[in-house]
C-alpha cells in the first residue's frame, strides 16, 4: 500500500489495480493447472474406453496364441466334384478378428507381416481312388486381395485310401479385417495326386472358390 496526501493535506490509501496483484495471478495460474490436469485426465479415460477391446477369447496358430475380439461362422456346404480321385467339401468356414495387430513371420515366404485375423477353413475329402492332397506351399486368397501361403493344417497330411473320408481343417492368417464380414469370398490353391508316384493320371490342379454369406 502507498500512503499518498492531497492538495488539501488529507492523506489517503492509493490502492494497486488487481492486474497488479501478484497473489491474483498466482490463483489464475492454479486454476489454468488444475483444468488442464482435470482435461487431461478425462482425456485420457475416453480414449482408454474408446480403445478398450473385448477379448473372447483366444486363437492358437503355429504355436502361438492370439487375442480375438470378434468371430463368425459361415456353414458353406461347398462341394468340389471336377476331380476324379476325390469329392471335396468345405462345411463350414470361421473368421476371427483380433483385439489388435500383431506380427507374425510368414516362413514361407520368409517375410514378417502385420496380421489382423485368421480364417479356420474345414474340408471334407472322400477318397474315390488311393489318393494323397499336398497343401505345403499353395495358397488361400480372400475377397480383400489378401494372398496368403498355406502353412497349418491338420488331417491331410497322410495318404488317402479309396472309399475313407477324412476329415480336417486349414489355418491361414489375415492381414487386413476391419470387420469379421468384411470377407465375402476365398478361394483355395492346391494340388491333388495318386498316392503311388508312378501313376500321374490324378494329377490335378485344385481351385476353387467358395462364397461366404451370412
Amino acid at each position: 500500500m502507498n500512503y499518498d496526501m492531497d492538495s488539501d493535506g488529507n492523506s489517503y490509501i492509493q490502492l494497486q489495480p488487481w492486474y497488479k496483484k501478484w497473489w491474483i495471478w498466482l490463483f489464475v495460474i492454479l486454476i489454468c493447472l488444475c483444468g488442464k490436469a482435470y482435461y487431461d485426465i478425462n482425456l485420457a479415460t475416453i480414449d482408454e474406453a474408446q480403445n478398450k477391446v473385448s477379448t473372447i477369447g483366444t486363437y492358437k496358430f503355429d504355436d502361438q496364441r492370439f487375442s480375438i475380439a470378434e468371430e463368425k461362422t459361415y456353414k458353406t456346404n461347398y462341394a468340389y466334384t471336377s476331380w476324379r480321385g476325390a469329392d471335396i467339401k468345405v462345411t463350414k468356414v470361421k473368421i476371427y478378428k483380433m483385439t489388435h495387430p500383431e506380427k507374425y513371420r510368414f516362413e514361407d515366404e520368409e517375410v514378417t507381416k502385420k496380421i489382423r485375423g485368421f480364417a479356420t477353413i474345414f474340408m471334407t475329402v472322400k477318397a474315390k481312388k488311393n489318393i494323397c492332397v499336398d497343401l505345403d506351399e499353395e495358397t488361400a486368397i480372400f475377397s480383400n486381395l489378401d494372398e496368403v501361403p498355406i502353412e497349418t493344417y491338420h488331417g491331410f497330411d497322410d495318404d488317402i485310401k479309396a472309399g475313407k473320408v477324412v476329415q480336417g481343417y486349414i489355418k491361414v492368417p489375415i492381414e487386413h479385417l476391419k470387420n469379421v464380414t468384411d470377407i465375402t469370398a476365398l478361394r483355395l490353391d492346391f494340388g491333388g495326386s495318386s498316392s503311388n508316384e508312378s501313376n500321374d493320371s490324378l494329377d490335378k490342379e485344385i481351385k476353387f472358390v467358395v462364397r461366404l454369406r451370412n
